[in-house]
């Protein structure tokens, strides 16, 4: 039996976690269970322990924020092609840059409809 994959959803928001998880647990085809981190500290936690098939940051957090997860992220070779979606409510064009110099491939500005991350998943 293959070992269980999942999406990381990284956010300090509880209602953008609760519409999340809603969406994807009511898409019973989609292959990855969610998990949830609350900060960057977690999110990183949870990589090294889980088999993190994608994750879905948000930029703007208490702790550790979305672009120093990225950049920890990528520093690591076994995480090089790990997709990450950005989702946040603000995205300067500086972190956009930086984010597309380390390999970040897709911006979600909040808000957006739920269909448009299970399209970027998809």
């Amino acid at each position: 039996m293959p070992e269980q994959k999942y999406l990381l959803i990284v956010d300090d928001e509880e209602e953008f976690l609760q519409l999340v998880l809603k969406k994807i647990l009511l898409k019973k085809s989609y292959p990855v269970q969610p998990l949830i981190a609350v900060d960057g500290y977690e999110a990183l936690d949870f990589l090294n322990t889980n088999n993190v098939a994608a994750i879905v940051l948000d930029l703007r957090m208490l702790n550790l924020g979305g672009l120093e997860v990225c950049r920890a992220i990528h520093s690591q070779p076994r995480f090089k092609n790990l997709p990450i979606i950005i989702s946040s409510g603000f995205i300067n064009e500086d972190d956009k840059r930086q984010l597309i110099k380390i390999g970040v491939q897709h911006f979600l500005q909040k808000p957006y409809p739920m269909e448009k991350l299970i399209d970027v998943l998809d």
